[in-house]
Formats: C-alpha cells, structure tokens, sequence
C-alpha cells in the first residue's frame, strides 16, 4: 500500500471538514441537517469518517479498501482508540479535536 494515497485521503477529508463542516452522529447531513451520501453534491456537513468516505474514489474497491482502512487504523493510533467513529461522536468532542487526530494522522503516515 502506498502511503501517498492514505495520507492524500486523510488530507482532503481533513479539508472537506475544514471548508464543509464537522458534525456528530452520522457520515453526512445536507443543508436541512437530514441525513445524506458523503458522496451527495447535497452533503453540506460531515463526521471524520463520512469525510474520507466522501474523498476517496471507489472505483477500485481493491485499493479503496485498503487505503481505507489504512487511513481508519492510522486516526484510530492518532486518537487513542479502537473505534474512530466512537472518538468522533464522542459527546462535548469538539472540530478542533478531531481535526487535530486528522494532523496526528496525517504525520504518521
């Protein structure tokens, strides 16, 4: 696996968190706050997760799944968790947190 692509991942992700939005409980909600694809052109807001899942082309599952979970397992060590998703979601977390586990990220790989 080459880590150009996981960390290109953790990259846009962290960005499409900083120039979208950050939210808990869910990969992505639209402008009506309901519930949307991360992929959507209506997705206005995400959670950590739904961010990679938004940036990450699938067209090779082969490789998305590899990438991806790669890029899962690297947040995970960056915040100190076996569950992303339960850091993410976890309440009072704020964006700045987990922005900070995408940096932590990013710099491991």
């Amino acid at each position: 696996m080459k880590k150009e692509l996981v960390k290109k991942a953790l990259v846009d992700a962290k960005e499409l968190l900083v120039t979208k939005g950050w939210h808990q409980d869910g990969n992505a909600i639209d402008s009506r706050g309901l519930a949307c694809d991360p992929k959507s052109p209506h997705a206005v807001s995400f959670c950590g997760r739904g961010a990679l899942l938004a940036v990450y082309d699938a067209n090779d599952y082969e490789v998305y799944d590899e990438v991806y979970d790669t890029a899962v397992t690297a947040l995970c060590k960056a915040a100190d968790t076996t569950r992303f998703i339960f850091f993410n979601d976890y309440p009072g977390r704020t964006k700045e947190e987990v922005l900070a586990v995408f940096d932590k990220a990013i710099a491991s790989l």
